[in-house]
């Protein structure tokens, strides 16, 4: 009789939960959100962190406020970027591997995602200024040293950094996740977070660096971006690995403390802005590849009918394609490879053929001994002279270079048809030189589309800017116009590409020159700007000789 009312009584005690805080649902629970479910599936099966590995991390990463109140995080990170600044000077991937290894910038990013995911934003403050004072501490010392190596040009290493797309993202969240787990879970090694984070961030700071110093400001930004990209994004995926693998104590994610998912949403939010750039880069990047693919389709399939044509050299820009070709004969039917390459890069793309033809005299009854060695010093003159008598006898050419050497003569032509007594120019100059010379002939075709104006306005401007530099060794490579910020179909800035052995004495005529065309031309804006670029080329004497005859840029009727 006494033990009923017992056994009643025990019967109506509730049951304690579980001490890890993992309890059971009780059926009248509300369904928790599938995120929820997500992680209490995962922590079912998997031991989370402990206390005790919980308290190591912390009191390891804000300590020190993430590494940055110590003289050796200051210390390494310098030594990481001199390393790496050295290794992009020399276009050295290995030295910038080196860099990759020495940088301590794991410690503050890794407490800016623990304080983050913990729901802590003030405790994240001190490590993130920690990061940003590093950054910009190195940018200012990659600067430095850039301007101390005298030598310093935009390796390939650089522009590695300066171009980045959803491949450096993808990249960056690897970094920041696998950084995560070695933080929190001992049993990783203890390399691996330094290294997953130097790979994405120091070369990057070492980049924006020196191409401030050199004066690349686009790749300055695109170096930039890289690092903002590998920043966020490395924060972001060590927030949810943290989260993901029991780091962060169940009750904060179950009760849903808005610090912890605040924070996790602006990261995400971050993650997000900066990922909008990548992605229209990428699309931009797949668009160029795709282009540069079909014009390569187009100008092999215009060499298919030629099987005397050889292609030499294909150079695919944005707005300009160069096909350089050699063979027997002038190349046959270029016009419509012109108007299949707008076709593909749009009607203001510049297609520039350039024909090489080789032909040697017979006979050897022309070629003299030489009485003296000092004969070789005419040698120059006398083929420049040969040269330009030969161009005055072919109207519509234009002698933009030459070359000589010991076996062959390289004369670079433009025109709007191809030269047709090359074989009575090298006869000439065997004459000439009693030297059994080869004459080579390289041909650029000047095309001139009649119903388009912007080539139109090109070419009349090319024209004029070839006859100020007639009599020197500098050719007109192209003309581009840049759009005014107002009015995109206003021009507001000329550039003119220029190349020759050395600058145009008097660049200030030029411009004067292309002013004065403008003036009389549709499609610009008052006053534009000109802007004159030159590239180096090696030519031994472009310059006419004295009281050589001035020849018109005409069409051949």
């Amino acid at each position: 009789m006494t033990s009923g009312p017992s056994e009643t009584a025990e019967s109506t005690v509730p049951a304690q939960p579980p001490a890890n805080g993992l309890e059971d649902r009780s059926r009248n629970e509300p369904e928790r959100p599938w995120p929820l479910r997500v992680v209490r599936w995962w922590r079912t099966r998997h031991q989370g962190t402990t206390p005790e590995e919980r308290r190591r991390v912390i009191d390891s990463l804000f300590s020190t406020g993430g590494g940055i109140r110590t003289g050796r995080f200051w210390a390494l990170q310098a030594f990481a970027i001199v390393i790496a600044t050295m290794g992009m000077s020399a276009n050295s991937a290995a030295v910038v591997i080196g860099a990759m290894l020495v940088a301590p910038l794991m410690t503050p990013i890794m407490a800016v995602a623990t304080a983050l995911a913990l729901g802590w934003p003030r405790r994240a403050l001190v490590p993130l200024a920690g990061v940003v004072a590093a950054a910009l501490g190195s940018i200012a010392l990659a600067y430095v040293l850039t301007a101390l190596v005298t030598t310093s040009t935009v390796t390939e290493e650089i522009l590695a950094r300066t171009s980045p797309d959803l491949r450096d993202l993808l990249v960056a969240l690897a970094a920041g996740a696998a950084g995560a787990l070695g933080t929190a879970r001992q049993d990783v090694s203890a390399s691996l977070p330094g290294v997953a984070v130097a790979v994405a961030l120091v070369p990057p700071l070492a980049a924006i660096g020196a191409c401030l110093q050199l004066g690349q400001m686009d790749l300055a930004s695109g170096a930039f971006l890289l690092f903002a990209t590998n920043l966020v994004a490395i924060v972001a995926a060590g927030i949810l690995v943290l989260l993901w693998c029991g780091f962060v104590p169940a009750r904060l994610i179950q009760r849903g403390r808005a610090a912890v998912w605040g924070g996790t949403a602006a990261t995400v939010v971050l993650l997000v802005a900066v990922g909008i750039p990548l992605t229209i880069r990428t699309v931009e990047a797949a668009e160029t590849a795709e282009n540069n693919r079909a014009v390569t389709e187009a100008v092999l399939g215009w060499l298919a009918g030629q099987p005397d044509m050889d292609l030499t050299d294909l150079s695919i820009g944005e707005t300009s394609v160069r096909v350089d070709v050699s063979g027997p004969e002038e190349p046959r039917d270029v016009s419509s490879l012109t108007r299949r390459i707008h076709s593909i890069l749009g009607p203001d793309a510049q297609t520039t053929v350039r024909w090489s033809v080789q032909a040697t005299t017979d006979g050897e009854d022309d070629t003299a001994e030489r009485d003296s060695p000092d004969e070789e010093v005419d040698d120059l003159a006398i083929v420049r002279s040969v040269v330009d008598a030969w161009a005055a006898d072919e109207p519509g050419i234009d002698v933009a270079g030459l070359s000589v050497g010991d076996d062959v003569v390289v004369v670079d032509v433009v025109g709007e048809r191809a030269p047709t007594s090359v074989g009575v120019l090298a006869s000439e100059l065997r004459h000439a030189t009693g030297r059994p010379l080869e004459a080579e002939v390289r041909f650029s075709e000047r095309v001139v589309v009649e119903d388009d104006p912007v080539l139109e306005r090109r070419s009349t401007i090319a024209a004029e800017v070839a006859r100020q530099l007639r009599g020197t060794d500098v050719a007109v490579d192209a003309v581009r116009f840049d759009g005014s910020d107002d009015d995109e179909d206003l021009v507001d800035t000329v550039v003119v590409d220029l190349s020759g052995a050395s600058p145009p004495s008097d660049p200030a005529d030029i411009v004067d020159a292309v002013l004065s065309v403008v003036s009389e031309l549709d499609g610009f804006v008052d006053d534009p700007g000109v802007l004159l670029r030159f590239t180096e080329r090696r030519i031994l004497d472009l310059t006419s000789p004295a009281g050589a005859p001035d020849r018109d840029l005409e069409p051949s009727g």
